[in-house]
């Protein structure tokens, strides 16, 4: 990428892909063909070259291609916006209003081919920015529905894949839609002869209930007898899919019409979850652990009966071990390096596997079963923080969130359960005691997460920490991280000042521009501003002497050069931390007031919003008169 920019090669290639791009893709979806490579080159040229570089240089080809006579033009113009969408979202989200158009344009085209790749990039838009997406409901939902009815079997698929994206972010705006939706979507999996679709229409009907909550009750009946049919399949791999949809849809259903209406289906269902964790499929434990974190959310302590026969065999899936076989026998020559196939196995090995998503979900699992079955869980807490410990050392991003967040539900579950005879106060040494059990607990998570922190290389991890912290502090209070405050304030210091782990560059070829990573460097940053808020409002005045060190590290990101995110980023923070300080703020009262009220003239709305409140929250915790 640097040495595109460098050799100012960007608009060279952009100009010389679009054509290719126009050319016809054979018929066979897992053919390769030069239009499609074409569209993987520009995807991977969105999500890694400058967002405002690459946009400025395809939207004239998205725009001038859409109004052209050739249905292959008009096609290229709308694959290239839905691959552009995943690197440019900020940009495209910002321009919404003005873009938006061409992609209805394309969702009415005559042309078959030009519709199905409009579908493609409303997807991609609902992916990447739900709720913008969903305040166009009244313009997109009639578009969408017109083509569910569509004659070509694969132009139907590509709708139901845009509709369940839309879907997500409704909210309660479904509710007027709910009548002629869910008639087309149960005509759909009665009739549609291919099975993707089918799984497709499932996964919107899980939405449309996600979306809908207590107003699908009227649906419930008529659609779950369908479900329940879909869950019982096990024959061959088309079965498996549909299986697993099905499950996925089950727990967005049970979670939608509440405790009441689903428990006379709860044993049978939980009987087929149970028996596809037998089956050998990854993918279908995945969804099992997905669902009974689920239904343990809805029933709470009365689903206790079933953990003897699903915490085993999550706590087996935590230990499967991943291994290449394959790779494991290959002799390999280092001192000829490796060939690409063989590199690829490497990259891939121990690591976003299927086995490590089952882990992912069932670490998950843990803290919820924990959380909402409470004292009836305890005998399986031991072996169970066992397995987190361990898969905090996973390779696996997301292995790694997932064990951290459960061993931090562990300890605020821990002091939920014991009953505090009253509130936690604020400042340190702590004036109040907590039960043997959580301090138990506190000695083995925080010490452990504060190893994990220093090391971790991977931005939002590093965030998701912070955030366990946050949760953490404001549920147990300040005894939380009574010996550890130093060591805690170090590490977020080395945060705002760029020097953690996750924040450097080991690339040796050249540094890595800002923008590469600026939105899990935005979200790191955000996650480290709500750390400092929560120690000022649970340690108070005990905080005093960091908040002068954290204050102008937090509030430089409130200068004109920053993005709408960092501004309101900082001046929400500072103002918590004002919230949290009270009194103990009265030294920075200028220094703070003058940013507050500089603020209040943002050009953005919520900087705005978050200057008006820090700056209320100022005048009634200072101690310095500032009526005058």
């Amino acid at each position: 990428q640097h040495k595109l920019k460098n050799l100012k090669l960007v608009d060279f290639i952009i100009e010389k892909l679009m054509p290719i791009a126009t050319e016809e893709d054979p018929e066979d979806s897992d053919s390769d063909s030069a239009s499609r490579v074409s569209y993987k080159v520009l995807n991977a040229m969105a999500t890694n070259i400058p967002p405002q570089k690459f946009f400025s240089t395809i939207m004239p080809f998205i725009m001038n291609y859409i109004q052209n006579p050739n249905p292959n033009y008009r096609k290229a113009s709308m694959m290239a916006f839905a691959v552009s969408v995943e690197g440019c979202t900020d940009i495209i989200a910002s321009k919404l209003n003005e873009l938006l158009p061409v992609v209805c344009q394309g969702l009415q085209d005559p042309e078959v081919i030009v519709r199905r790749a409009a579908c493609m990039a409303l997807g991609c838009l609902a992916e990447e920015m739900s709720a913008d997406l969903a305040e166009h409901h009244q313009t997109l939902l009639p578009l969408v529905f017109n083509l569910v009815n569509d004659s070509n079997p694969d132009m139907i698929k590509h709708a139901c894949n845009a509709l369940d994206a839309i879907l997500e972010g409704l909210g309660n705006e479904i509710v007027q839609y709910l009548p002629l939706l869910m008639e087309k979507l149960l005509f759909l999996l009665d009739n549609a002869p291919e099975t993707e679709t089918r799984a497709t229409v499932v996964a919107a009907i899980g939405s449309a209930a996600h979306a809908g909550n207590e107003a699908f009750q009227p649906y419930f009946e008529k659609v779950f007898a369908r479900i329940l049919q879909l869950m019982s399949l096990k024959q061959t791999s088309d079965d498996q899919l549909l299986r697993g949809v099905a499950t996925d849809t089950t727990g967005a259903i049970a979670s939608a019409v509440g405790p009441d209406v689903f428990r006379p289906y709860v044993q049978q269902v939980m009987g087929l979850a149970i028996e596809q964790l037998e089956l050998d499929m990854p993918r279908l434990r995945e969804c099992s652990f997905g669902l009974f974190s689920i239904l343990a959310r809805v029933f709470g302590e009365e689903f206790a009966p079933y953990l003897p026969s699903i915490v085993p065999p999550i706590l087996n899936s935590c230990k499967t071990e991943e291994k290449n076989d394959n790779l494991l026998n290959e002799e390999i020559d280092l001192t000829n390096g490796m060939d690409e196939d063989l590199e690829e196995d490497f990259e891939n090995f121990n690591y976003n596997s299927a086995i490590a998503d089952e882990k992912e979900f069932a670490a998950d699992a843990l803290g919820e079963l924990f959380e909402h079955t409470k004292t009836q869980f305890l005998p399986f807490v031991e072996p169970a923080l066992e397995e987190l410990h361990a898969l905090c050392a996973h390779i696996g991003d997301g292995v790694r969130k997932a064990a951290i967040i459960s061993m931090s539900t562990f300890l605020k579950t821990f002091h939920v359960i014991s009953n505090p005879a009253s509130p936690w106060q604020p400042g340190l040494p702590p004036t109040y005691t907590v039960h043997e059990n959580v301090q138990h607990m506190i000695a083995g998570v925080i010490p452990t997460f504060l190893v994990l922190w220093k090391e971790e290389d991977d931005r939002l991890v590093a965030a998701q920490i912070c955030q366990e912290f946050v949760s953490i502090l404001r549920e147990v209070g300040p005894i939380a991280i009574a010996d550890c405050l130093e060591e805690m304030s170090q590490n977020t210091l080395d945060i705002f000042r760029k020097q953690s782990v996750c924040q450097q560059d080991f690339d040796d070829e050249e540094l890595v521009d800002d923008e590469d990573d600026l939105e899990s460097e935005t979200v790191l940053i955000s996650s480290a501003g709500d750390l400092v808020a929560a120690l000022c409002e649970t340690v108070g005045a005990s905080f005093a002497g960091y908040f002068e060190v954290f204050m102008p590290l937090i509030a430089k990101y409130f200068k004109p050069t920053k993005t709408q995110t960092e501004r309101s980023m900082a001046i929400g923070c500072l103002g918590e931390c004002v919230s949290g300080m009270k009194q103990n703020i009265t030294p920075h009262t200028e220094y703070l007031f003058t940013i507050f009220l500089k603020a209040c003239g943002d050009e953005d709305e919520l900087v705005r919003s978050n200057a008006a409140f820090a700056l209320g929250s100022l005048v009634l915790y200072t101690q310095v008169d500032l009526s005058e």
